[in-house]
């Protein structure tokens, strides 16, 4: 069997289990994401990033009561319990459990804790975490139904976000000049957030990289959905996919991001197929 077949056939396997890894990928970048709030608290001190006594005015509400629900969430004790029973949900849904309800149940307590929890470590999440916000939204909601029907209209959300997400980002990117003109990615490593000073170096001495990385990843995302049309494109797009979050994950530090795509590409797949 050639690479081809093999990797057509895995997918072919994984995308009838499509919800469950989107739902087992998204969990375990929520652990790490809870683990890192748990271990970050002189954040949410005075003067620190997320101090709700100045957080409070990013997200204002016109409702007392709101107000007061957000004053009791931004407690220490209380967001620490609600970080651990994240914890334990996301456990739940990694672990081989396979009882329909205990699944739901998990993932719906993931979607409204993060709801509650946003407004309070506002400054921290990314990306990644609204992804994993959609996941679990819809794998709660498809297996709340209780049918088959509604796991698959489930998996085809995930799937249908994802291709979106893509083609979103291109479309935001394509009225950048630095992205026409192929500069972008040179100009992104040399930041201190996102960047690496080695990649940095090479791509000023050779700017010609840059430039095709840049340009490549644009029609990549802007293409994503033309590409879905066929099963041999769309193997291509989920493997330049793959390798654009390994690239992301190993130069600019965006593991997570990683692990939450790629874990919903079993459900792209999904569509691929029909």
């Amino acid at each position: 069997m050639g690479i081809v077949s093999a990797l057509t056939s895995a997918l072919d396997r994984a995308s009838d289990r499509s919800v469950d890894i989107a739902e087992r990928t998204s969990a375990a970048t929520q652990i790490l994401s809870s683990l890192e709030y748990l271990a970050s608290a002189s954040d949410r001190t005075r003067g620190g990033l997320n101090d709700w006594t100045h957080m409070q005015h990013q997200v204002p509400t016109r409702s007392p009561l709101v107000a007061r629900l957000r004053g009791l969430i931004a407690r220490e004790p209380v967001f620490r319990a609600l970080h651990l029973g994240r914890i334990g949900a996301c456990v739940v849904l990694v672990s081989p459990v396979t009882n329909n309800a205990a699944r739901a149940a998990a993932n719906l307590y993931l979607v409204g804790s993060t709801a509650v929890l946003y407004p309070i470590q506002l400054n921290g999440t990314d990306g990644s975490d609204q992804v994993s916000f959609l996941v679990h939204s819809a794998a709660g909601l498809g297996r709340a139904g209780g049918s088959d029907r509604t796991r698959r209209a489930a998996s085809d959300f995930i799937g249908a976000q994802t291709t979106l997400s893509y083609v979103a980002g291109g479309l935001t990117k394509l009225p950048g000049k630095d992205w026409r003109t192929g500069t972008a990615l040179t100009k992104i490593m040399r930041t201190e957030t996102y960047g690496d000073s080695r990649l940095f170096r090479l791509l000023s001495t050779h700017p010609g990289i840059g430039r095709v990385g840049s340009k490549a990843a644009l029609s990549w995302e802007i293409s994503f959905p033309l590409l879905l049309l066929s099963r041999p494109t769309a193997l291509v797009a989920l493997g330049a996919g793959a390798g654009f979050h390994l690239f992301n994950a190993a130069f600019m530090g965006l593991w997570r991001f990683l692990l939450t795509f790629v874990g919903t590409y079993p459900a792209v797949w999904k569509l691929v197929r029909r």
